[in-house]
């Protein structure tokens, strides 16, 4: 299971690094308060560029280091990839989860909609 502070330990100056888009309610719901801020219940959560933040639209920009997950240094360009990656990770473990719980249903074919890059990534 995603857990967003294991993936943060470490990060030193001159690492490559992606800013996390999402912040968690500053009043946390149960989503928030267990680290799954992508899962708010009362939508008070902020995103990057998105909601009620300004954006990562910058060659450099200042990131809390509890907002950021450090790259592999072989990673170079392709680590823009990580954001939308993680959005159709994520759509594929809440479909096993829902599938563990489910006794009878058990899908043999998935429909994703969405020519963009999170559908493109996902269609892998």
């Amino acid at each position: 299971m995603y857990c967003p502070c294991r993936l943060r330990a470490g990060i030193v100056g001159g690492d490559l690094v992606v800013g996390i888009v999402r912040r968690p309610d500053p009043v946390p719901c149960s989503a928030c308060a267990c680290g799954e801020w992508d899962m708010c219940r009362n939508g008070l959560y902020t995103e990057r560029g998105i909601k009620h933040r300004d954006g990562y639209g910058a060659e450099r920009f200042r990131v809390e280091p509890e907002f950021t997950i450090a790259l592999g240094p072989t990673l170079g360009d392709v680590g823009v990839l990580l954001e939308p990656t993680s959005i159709a990770a994520k759509a594929w473990d809440h479909i096993d989860r829902i599938v563990t719980r489910s006794r009878c249903w058990r899908p043999q074919v998935v429909l994703v909609s969405g020519a963009g890059p999170v559908g493109l990534l996902a269609q892998l």
